[in-house]
């Protein structure tokens, strides 16, 4: 590949980037992946089926991709977009609270239920028009310090739900508070300080230790062995990332791994990479397309999943490319290490192999794995 001039990165035009560049100014300019603002448009158009959904059991319809790409995908270059995995986990954000890089976790503000068989009723009667909320009495209220996902519209103070009347946000993650358990086995808020997963230049995968104010302004999923019934584990809950006994999570930032697909946006192409090809074992693609406005870089993100495609794109699938295909290294920060207030459990197993390289994430679960065994046993 051509060399980069990396001087001047923030004034380059990324709209008419060959996609061969775009790709590579990335890895130099991880801080400006954007994060997830909102729920995601499918990249092709989608079909309502009268048919009961193979997902979700009390769906009495099902929604399928068709043929046809979104116009609005290439108004916004989607043949320049870069592929990155789609991660099965649950959804993070990290920005500040009370002046600290904090941890937040997703929260969606929904009707009761009353107001939202009122609100698809007058949905179905009255398509396209807006539906009038009486926001005190059709919601709960919303948790202390939620906030709204950024693409929610707010209007005289109220956030305005979506299509489907709920309302994308979040909440400060609390230390004291059992329902978040599993977020805190990831991050040490303390000392601000969290386990990531992220991708090499190499495009190898690396176990680190990152501080959360390096991370302030991005979403990250949540993985791990109690999070999503750990789809990465083989679909046995002891087979990757941590067990009953070692529990192990961590955070990956969206669109820091990328999506091997280089072929045309095409139904049928995706649906054979999707099904032949060993890369294609993820649960779908998340495209980062390039919209710059002058000195900015500013993303539009569209994704596809294994549903929209086919329901016969099942997942979780037995062997996913994340934890089955890529090497893997444990890369301590030692500095960071140091300054965790917890170094016990998972940190601690983490140190004692810093700095080894594993054939896949399978592979490094099993040493994790063995080591709690020895001990137990001895």
């Amino acid at each position: 590949m051509d060399k980069i001039n990396t001087k001047n990165l923030d004034k380059i035009n990324h709209k008419h980037l060959p996609c061969r560049y775009y790709d590579s100014i990335l890895w130099l300019k991880m801080d400006k992946l954007a994060p997830v603002k909102g729920k995601i448009d499918c990249l092709f158009e989608i079909a309502i089926i009268d048919k009961p959904s193979s997902k979700r059991p009390n769906q009495v319809f099902m929604v399928s991709a068709t043929d046809t790409l979104r116009l609005q995908a290439k108004d916004h270059g989607i043949e320049n977009a870069l592929a990155t995995e789609k991660i099965d986990g649950t959804c993070v954000f990290i920005t500040q609270f009370n002046g600290t890089p904090w941890l937040w976790a997703r929260h969606d503000r929904k009707p009761k239920k009353f107001a939202h068989k009122l609100f698809h009723k007058f949905q179905k009667e009255n398509p396209g028009q807006e539906y009038p909320w009486d926001f005190q009495n059709d919601f709960k209220p919303p948790p202390a310090a939620w906030i709204p996902a950024a693409d929610i519209k707010v209007q005289d103070g109220e956030a305005i739900p979506d299509n489907n009347g709920h309302t994308p946000g979040w909440v400060p993650v609390d230390m004291s508070n059992q329902q978040y358990y599993w977020h805190l086995s990831a991050v040490d808020l303390q000392s601000g300080i969290a386990l990531q997963l992220k991708e090499t230049q190499e495009k190898q995968l690396e176990i680190c230790l990152v501080s959360l104010a390096d991370i302030v302004g991005h979403t990250a999923e949540l993985i791990g062995t109690f999070v999503n019934a750990n789809p990465y584990g083989h679909g046995r809950i002891n087979d990757c990332l941590g067990s009953k006994k070692l529990p192990f999570h961590l955070l990956v930032v969206h669109g820091s791994i990328k999506a091997t697909y280089t072929g045309p946006i095409i139904h049928t192409e995706l649906m054979s990479w999707f099904t032949s090809e060993l890369n294609g074992a993820v649960e779908g693609i998340v495209w980062h397309c390039p919209d710059g406005a002058l000195f900015k870089f500013f993303y539009f993100s569209f994704q596809l999943h294994r549903f929209h495609l086919s329901t016969q794109l099942p997942w979780p699938i037995p062997e996913p490319s994340l934890s089955t295909r890529r090497n893997v290294t444990v890369n301590l920060d030692v500095d960071l290490y140091s300054q965790l207030n917890q170094k016990d459990g998972v940190f601690k197993h983490l140190l004692e192999n810093n700095g080894m390289t594993f054939p896949s994430l399978h592979h490094f679960n099993k040493k994790l794995c063995g080591e709690l065994q020895s001990e137990t046993n001895s």
